[in-house]
């Protein structure tokens, strides 16, 4: 059985890591994994996949950029050939009505932990809309490669509507990295080239 995707929605301008929860895998491992638009019988995207046969209730699977919007089920073989699947699963979006407006600070040292707070616009612009409780931050090569995968920023805390906190992890190489947000309501804001990266400590005045 295929329970959830965590989390269940995703912004398509990035690729995204997600967990799926499962129960009943046979054979000791996850040998397919695939997605399709919901409703349909096109055929599957087949996802790149982990599994730990020391946690057998989960897989991770990393989704691509560039997917269609819309819902996706969800379909799941393990090593004996028995399968799963998670209707309307997993949902898709490219829209951007969360109003994120900066980070501060916008810079951070490769191999360190960087605090940080995000802002959203103030007032907020018509049709727009501000943090939901908890969302998810991603932080994205601005020109990514083949196989980049967005780095979930980590110790979120929700302030209010207008103000978000949390820490960049220090895994991130040097350069440029896109901002985004993802309420639970899958509302969308994005802050192209607002991160960046050093090799070098900043200068202390």
């Amino acid at each position: 059985m295929v329970f959830f995707v965590d989390p269940p929605m995703l912004y398509n301008g990035i690729t995204t890591q997600v967990l799926v929860y499962l129960s009943g895998i046979n054979g000791g491992n996850v040998t397919s994994l695939g997605i399709r638009p919901t409703g349909t019988t096109d055929p599957l995207l087949y996802l790149t996949t982990t599994y730990d046969i020391t946690k057998p209730n989960q897989v991770l699977a990393i989704v691509p950029m560039g997917l269609p919007t819309g819902g996706y089920d969800v379909l799941v073989e393990d090593a004996l050939g028995c399968s799963a699947e998670l209707t309307n699963g997993l949902q898709v979006t490219d829209s951007l009505t969360l109003a994120l407006d900066r980070i501060d600070p916008p810079f951070g040292m490769s191999g360190q932990l960087t605090g940080v707070t995000l802002f959203t616009e103030n007032p907020l612009p018509a049709g727009m809309v501000g943090f939901g409780n908890l969302p998810r931050v991603y932080l994205a090569p601005h020109n990514p490669g083949p196989g980049d995968v967005a780095t979930t920023m980590t110790a979120l805390g929700f302030i209010n509507d207008e103000k978000l906190t949390g820490v960049v992890p220090g895994t991130l190489a040097p350069g440029e990295y896109d901002v985004i947000v993802v309420n639970p309501g899958g509302e969308v804001g994005l802050l192209a080239n607002g991160f960046t990266v050093t090799a070098n400590p900043s200068p202390v005045i």
